[in-house]
């Protein structure tokens, strides 16, 4: 350590003197701002909605929830690495920062590895997906041990500390002098270095290779490892898909699952309706016919559906890699290059400073992906960002929507009202005990 910081106090440039002090700022406050509202929209939606409630919804939910972790409790702070000279938070802030940071990426690349795994389970395997049907408390048990395993490999984090640097104070003006001494002028012209704070997440007194040691386990739990089960799962998913292009195996086989089973399925997906239900009774079998000839349509348009969501996922999993990819190279490379002190030049300091903020817009780009990929999400977008000033614009699609949506009650409604008729009908020629009794019986 005592190299890092001989390097550091010969090579040191004030932060007045440096773009990235004016730049990384903005690029912090933007993925601020776009990514609360993103993905407090998105929290919003899923919880206010009860038909956009599904297995991968969940995981988004909970994809969500990680970046909102890290834009709280990190971005605020870690901002200022290229802003302020001296960290000005403390050792309690520093840890809680850096735990946040490393526990938020775990989460991400943990429920996108789950994701991924739903998908294939759901594209691959789909009778047995339907027939086991993914219970709530099954969720909730997943969903937990993606927060442990995050926690658990961001624990290290808690070891950083503030690192103390002495600056010569010739890379300082008079006014920064000034600004960082207790006796005026003075005390600034005889001082003679600077005493700077950094938040450092390694601990000098665990020695060199406890860097090179997280830096490795981080690269493999947090990006080769999951993006490697990840890419498994397409490449297997892809390769189904090529052979059964038309129609999804074992689809045919719905109407011989049990009704429990089925039950199940219904509350974690929407779009499978009453009719592919089991258990039909003996006046509904005459139904059976026109039900098997809707069936290959029903077929090829969940497999539409779960085709388009393994999309949505994929997009998730390349933008991941993308912004995490220029860090973990960094990392590997300065900690595992014995040179790395002397071959740090202009290129790697840009490249960090790149790879700093792509790891942060990451916690802000999937709203913004599943706003241009889920016609579902955009729709509940455009309705909340409805300022009122389009409303006549969107009465039309509004209308349409509502047709679209409603057409099924309104067949029911419809069925009610002539129901209703014939049964005034029968009150005139049945006496009022029998036609109450005859009514219980035909509710029941």
């Amino acid at each position: 350590m005592n190299d890092t910081e001989e390097e550091l106090n010969n090579s040191y440039i004030p932060y007045d003197q440096r773009p990235e002090t004016y730049i990384v700022p903005i690029i912090f406050g933007v993925i601020f701002v776009v990514g609360l509202i993103g993905n407090g929209s998105l929290i919003y939606i899923l919880c206010r909605h009860k038909t956009m409630r599904s297995v991968p919804n969940t995981f988004i939910f909970n994809l969500a929830l990680g970046d909102l972790l890290v834009l709280l409790f990190s971005v605020p702070f870690t901002s200022t690495i290229y802003t302020l000279e001296s960290w000005p938070f403390g050792e309690f802030i520093c840890k809680f920062t850096e735990f946040a940071k490393d526990m938020s990426v775990g989460v991400s690349v943990f429920t996108l590895t789950a994701l991924s795994a739903d998908r294939y389970t759901a594209i691959v395997k789909p009778v047995s997906t339907f027939l086991s049907g993914p219970k709530s408390t099954m969720m909730m048990i997943y969903l937990f041990g993606i927060w442990v395993a995050a926690a658990i490999v961001a624990s290290p984090a808690l070891y950083s500390h503030i690192l103390y640097l002495k600056i010569p104070a010739d890379n300082f003006n008079e006014t920064q002098l000034l600004n960082t001494t207790d006796n005026g002028i003075a005390a600034a012209v005889n001082s003679t270095e600077r005493e700077v704070l950094i938040c450092y997440p390694f601990p000098e007194r665990m020695g060199p290779n406890f860097a090179k040691t997280i830096v490795l386990i981080k690269g493999i739990a947090h990006y080769f490892l999951p993006l490697f089960t990840i890419g498994t799962f397409y490449v297997i998913m892809a390769r189904h898909l090529l052979r059964s292009s038309h129609s999804i195996p074992g689809q045919a086989t719905v109407s011989a699952i049990p009704s429990s089973s089925m039950s199940n399925r219904n509350r974690f997906d929407p779009s499978v309706k009453e009719s592919e239900q089991v258990g039909l009774s003996e006046p509904r079998q005459q139904e059976q016919a026109p039900q098997q000839r809707n069936q290959h349509h029903r077929q090829k348009a969940q497999g539409r559906a779960r085709r388009k969501v393994a999309k949505m996922v994929l997009s998730f999993v390349v933008l991941f890699a993308i912004c995490f990819f220029p860090m973990h190279v960094f990392f590997l490379w300065f900690y595992f290059n014995p040179n790395s002190n002397e071959d740090y030049d202009q290129f790697w300091h840009s490249f960090r400073i790149i790879g700093f903020c792509l790891s942060f817009i990451n916690s802000c780009v999937n709203p913004i992906a599943l706003y241009f990929i889920s016609s579902s999400f955009q729709k509940h977008f455009n309705r909340m960002l409805n300022c009122g000033s389009s409303n006549h614009t969107s009465s039309q699609p509004a209308e349409a929507t509502s047709v679209s949506h409603y057409s099924r009650r309104m067949i029911d409604t419809q069925t009610e009202v002539n129901t209703s008729n014939h049964t005034a009908r029968m009150e005139e020629a049945v006496p009022l005990r029998d036609f109450n009794r005859a009514t219980s019986i035909r509710n029941f």
